[in-house]
C-alpha cells in the first residue's frame, strides 16, 4: 500500500540504521542518569511514547511534521515490580519482526531528551488490565510488522497501529488520528497527548 516516495525513503532508512541502536546517543530523556526519574507510579496498560536519535526515527518525526516530535509508542506492562514495553517494530531495527517485549529500561535507551511521555487511560485498572491482555494475544499470535502502513487489517502492525488496535479493542476507540503523508495515510502520535481520556503521568 505504501507508494514512492514514502516506501523507499522508509526502505533506505531501515538499511541503514537501527531507531533501537545502543551507540546512538545518550541513555535517558529528560536527564543525564536514571536517578533523575521516578517510575514507582507505572501501572499495566499505561502508554510511553517519545522520540528516539537514530535516522529512521528522524525520518518518522519529518514526515508527521507534528508540533511535538514524537516517532515511537508502546505499552507498559507490569508483572511483580518488573517494567517492560510491548511494541511493534521491524526486523531491520530489533533482529525480532513484529509486536514483542522489551526491559523498559532498554527501551529507553534511545530516547531523546525532553521526548518521553507516559499516558494513563482514566478508565479502571480492569480495562488496562484488558488492554494489556489484548496486547498480549497480539504477540501470542507474532503478529509481523506492517511495512504497507495498512490500517485495514491486524494481520500486521507497525507501532501506532499496534498501540491503536488494542485501544480499540478493549476502549472501542483508538485515538490515535490518521494524517495524509504523499500517497499515504499513517497514524499521527500527537493527537493522543491532548486526549481527555487520558492522564499525563510526571516521571521526573
Amino acid at each position: 500500500m505504501i507508494r514512492q516516495p514514502v516506501f523507499f525513503l522508509i526502505m533506505i532508512a531501515l538499511a541503514l540504521s537501527s531507531c533501537q541502536s545502543p551507540d546512538n546517543k545518550p541513555a535517558v530523556s529528560r536527564g543525564e542518569n536514571m536517578d533523575d526519574y521516578d517510575f514507582s507510579t507505572l501501572e499495566n496498560g499505561d502508554i510511553v511514547l517519545k522520540a528516539g536519535h537514530g535516522m529512521i526515527s528522524q525520518f518518522i518525526i519529518k514526515a508527521l511534521d507534528e508540533p511535538i516530535p514524537i516517532s515511537h509508542v508502546a505499552l507498559i506492562a507490569k508483572e511483580d515490580d518488573s517494567l517492560y514495553v510491548i511494541h511493534s517494530v521491524a526486523r531491520q531495527v530489533s533482529g525480532v519482526d513484529g509486536v514483542q517485549t522489551m526491559s523498559f529500561y532498554e527501551f529507553l535507551k534511545d530516547t531523546k531528551k525532553g521526548s518521553l511521555f507516559v499516558l494513563r487511560h482514566k478508565a479502571s485498572k480492569q480495562l488496562r488490565d484488558s488492554l494489556i491482555a489484548r496486547a498480549k494475544y497480539y504477540l501470542d499470535q507474532r503478529v509481523p510488522f506492517d511495512h504497507r502502513y495498512d490500517l485495514n487489517d491486524q494481520k500486521e502492525m507497525y507501532c501506532t497501529e499496534f498501540v491503536y488496535s488494542a485501544l480499540k479493542d478493549v476502549f472501542g476507540k483508538g485515538y490515535f488520528k490518521n494524517t495524509a503523508l504523499p500517497q499515504q495515510e499513517v497514524l499521527n502520535f500527537n493527537p493522543i497527548l491532548s486526549d481527555s481520556n487520558f492522564i499525563s503521568l510526571r516521571v521526573n
